[in-house]
């Protein structure tokens, strides 16, 4: 069943256990449609992304042209200034080390069940009609609650990431944006420059996931696959 929404996207629901194959075959032909695929998760999911984006008057092309206005440099600024205010962890504690042994860094999970990795009996998956695959957070007026950024901001991060690493938002759920990235950093170096980077757009990552911002680099070293979360 096709559906339709002020966004200007559609969703198709498509069973759980074929929605990464059916991901990637929309994706192939993306060029030639110039609709955008994503995955959504469930009804409750598609709920949040649709809410998110309520009462938002600034268009996709006002949003695209704003992140072009901004700089890492600025965000960084602003989530040190909100660090002191609430009083937390100063960046030096939260280095860590650089962990040993390989571990299995995940894979595209909005078709799943979180707990119990179990397919979804439905998913939607979305549409979105847009120039590059950056420009989708500006078409979904992402963002912009609590401490999770607002669309632009988005744009931003993701635009410099797709031209650096190759990444691609594959899945966006009510706090979640899930990438898949052709050319990951390859080396310890570029893989922490990165994660620091990734701590600033979202601290969630670090503060409640790898707990260190070394772990969260080894986690995306060589790794074609990022997740980030916002509570």
């Amino acid at each position: 069943m096709r559906k339709t929404y002020p966004l200007d996207i559609r969703t198709i629901q498509v069973p759980g256990k074929d929605a990464v194959k059916l991901l990637h075959e929309y994706r192939a032909k993306y060029p030639a449609t110039g609709e955008y695929p994503f995955l959504i998760g469930d009804d409750k999911e598609l709920e949040s992304v649709m809410e998110c984006a309520e009462g938002k008057e600034e268009t996709a092309a006002d949003i695209i042209q704003q992140s072009f206005d901004l700089s890492i440099d600025e965000r960084i600024e602003h989530q040190r200034w909100y660090q002191r205010m609430d009083g937390a962890h100063t960046l030096a504690k939260i280095m860590g080390k650089w962990p040993g042994g390989l571990h299995d860094n995940g894979s595209i999970c909005a078709h799943q069940n979180i707990s119990t990795k179990e397919f979804l009996p439905t998913v939607h998956l979305g549409f979105a009609k847009i120039e590059k695959p950056w420009h989708l957070p500006a078409a979904l007026k992402m963002g912009q609650w609590n401490n999770c950024p607002d669309a632009a901001t988005h744009c931003l991060f993701h635009r410099l990431w797709y031209e650096e690493y190759g990444s691609e938002i594959v899945s966006v759920m009510g706090d979640v944006v899930e990438c898949i990235v052709s050319r990951p950093p390859t080396t310890k170096e570029a893989a922490i420059k990165l994660a620091l980077e990734q701590f600033w757009y979202c601290e969630d990552i670090v503060d409640q996931g790898t707990r260190t911002i070394s772990k969260l680099a080894a986690a995306i070293l060589k790794w074609p696959y990022w997740f980030f979360w916002w509570d």
